[in-house]
């Protein structure tokens, strides 16, 4: 969530090998109040979303589940989010979790669109509570599909937001869908050892 004096809630953005960028961001427009309740500002999601929009973003993955943010506020965000002329897309994750089975096969549907869009250089917005953990968790296996090893996966979205990837089972998810990418990094060479 922002700081209540900070409307646009961007966290972080990580320029991808091969092209694109990929924006973390906790949700946007949601505040917390002086009394610690959760209230959603509407000029707060329009400023972030066109911030996002200037720096070409094309798809929005929103990570966070429907009690971590005001009732009704995925719709509202949807509406919004397609209004600035992104698809949007809901891939929810527990807070600092990491994802199942279920959203892996979900997430292998939208991989190629993702990739795709990389490619022709545009950007792709990952949206959680805060802007941390699940944005920073994903925007790291993306890292780590498109060439990087975990750790320099996890050293690039912490260089550009150090609270990123919030907890150690975000961390062994992340070495676990590795497949093996730095084991061949090291034996040609190429990657840190």
């Amino acid at each position: 969530m922002a700081d209540r004096d900070e409307p646009i809630s961007i966290r972080a953005t990580v320029d991808c090998p091969g092209g694109g960028r990929l924006v973390t961001l906790g949700a946007p427009g949601v505040t917390i109040d002086p009394r610690g309740e959760l209230w959603v500002d509407p000029e707060g999601i329009d400023e972030t979303l066109a911030a996002l929009a200037a720096c070409g973003t094309d798809l929005f993955l929103f990570l966070a589940r429907d009690g971590d943010c005001p009732p009704g506020y995925r719709t509202l965000l949807r509406r919004h989010v397609r209004r600035w002329g992104m698809a949007f897309t809901a891939l929810p994750i527990d807070d600092f979790s990491a994802p199942g089975a279920a959203w892996m096969r979900a997430w292998r549907r939208l991989e190629g669109r993702a990739s795709a869009l990389l490619v022709r250089d545009r950007a792709i917005a990952l949206c959680c509570s805060y802007g941390a953990g699940r944005s920073g968790m994903i925007a790291a296996h993306i890292l780590n599909a498109r060439g990087l090893s975990v750790e320099e996966a996890l050293s690039t979205v912490r260089r550009a937001f150090p609270e990123s990837v919030e907890s150690p089972l975000q961390e062994d998810w992340l070495h676990n869908r590795d497949n093996g990418r730095a084991h061949a990094r090291q034996s040609t060479g190429k990657g840190k050892a």
